[in-house]
């Protein structure tokens, strides 16, 4: 069975879906999906619920039939992204992003603080500005249309996140350790 072809329906739920990793990275997650299909093939118990639980056709699957294709989609679906290419896609982005323009390295919390209080407003507002950020850095809306953004919740993590994104960081995280606050004059 292999199956890669976009997840229809809604979002997932916030819960649902796990965090990218503070610092990202394509060959891991390749690497993983690898490692995935290895344990598949061994006949894990637990790879195998891991995989049927993203794959819903899997059911009738034997443990060795599962392709690597099989095994991406499903990490691609645990992190809320309808298939394995629009991962690829935005990783790929990611690291456009990163290194294109300056970050901004003084900043004050206060900033980072103000914008991610922002978030929340402007998304009760439906702003297309905020719904194209969330679309583009949020895993499980990146693609979407702004209707299926606005039919959804987004949390505070997801806002930390498009805040880190739009500042040319990988996560709040990386953004926070990186950042010092402004000199004083």
């Amino acid at each position: 069975m292999s199956t890669n072809a976009p997840h229809g329906g809604a979002p997932d739920p916030a819960g649902a879906v796990r965090p990218l990793p503070p610092r990202p990275n394509l060959e891991f997650e390749h690497k993983q999906a690898k490692k995935l299909l290895a344990l598949l093939k061994e006949g894990d118990a637990d790879a195998l619920a891991r995989v049927r639980a993203k794959l819903k056709q899997s059911a009738d699957t034997k443990p060795d039939e599962f392709k690597l294709a099989d095994t991406q989609f499903c990490i691609a679906r645990e992190y809320g992204f309808t298939s394995w290419p629009r991962l690829v896609e935005y990783f790929e982005l990611l690291a456009r992003h990163e290194v294109s323009g300056q970050r901004a390295l003084e900043s004050g919390d206060r900033a980072q603080d103000n914008f991610l209080r922002t978030i929340p407003r402007l998304f009760a507002a439906r702003s297309p500005l905020i719904s194209a950020a969330i679309t583009r850095f949020v895993p499980r809306f990146y693609g979407r249309s702004a209707e299926e953004v606005f039919a959804s919740e987004i949390t505070e993590d997801e806002a930390r996140l498009v805040t880190a994104r739009m500042n040319r960081f990988p996560s709040w995280q990386v953004m926070q350790e990186t950042v010092r606050p402004p000199r004083d004059r």
